[in-house]
């Protein structure tokens, strides 16, 4: 049988190797939307979730919890390797890109917030951390999840627009349909 503190290890290394990625990303996608007024509002969540990986080095300093530092690695790596998703065009950026890099940031701090809930409240661990700054990290998180909604649907609503041409009523394609 595995030990709680293996376990507990493993799932917070999972997590750093995630929140890594995650970091990465927004800053990347931050710098690459093709909406520029979409630009400012992902720089300051990406600075967040720069804060947010700092805080969960400190909760795992906190519970002696050691680094994988091929997690981060493998995180990294994932992270480049999803700059080669196919979205419609090899060579540029399109609406499709932006709207999938947010889903994919969404759904990173939708699990960094699960990670807060678990740590605030069960398996032991809680106990050693600070219930009110995991309280304060769930609803950044929670913020953040909104923040990426909207700008989310903001996308959403760019791929609909070039999706739409002559010839795809309400159909999605990924770039607008050509006239012959």
């Amino acid at each position: 049988m595995t030990s709680p503190y293996r376990l507990s290890a493993g799932y917070l290394n999972d997590h750093l190797a995630a929140a890594t990625a995650a970091a990465r990303r927004a800053c990347r996608t931050a710098e690459a939307l093709l909406d520029a007024d979409a630009r400012p509002p992902l720089r300051r969540l990406a600075a967040e979730l720069e804060g947010d990986l700092a805080s969960l080095r400190r909760v795992m300093r906190e519970l002696d919890v050691p680094e994988r530092q091929s997690a981060v690695w493998l995180a990294r790596g994932g992270e480049l390797l999803g700059l080669l998703k196919p979205n419609g065009s090899l060579w540029h950026r399109t609406p499709l890109t932006d709207l999938v890099e947010l889903e994919a940031l969404r759904l990173a701090v939708l699990g960094k917030r699960q990670l807060w809930t678990a740590l605030s409240g069960h398996h032991g661990l809680g106990c050693r951390l600070d219930r009110q700054r995991l309280t304060e990290l769930v609803a950044r998180a929670d913020h953040q999840a909104e923040t990426l909604e909207e700008l989310r649907l903001r996308a959403a609503r760019t791929v609909g627009r070039v999706a739409v041409g002559p010839g795809l009523p309400g159909g999605w394609a990924t770039r607008p349909a050509r006239r012959r």
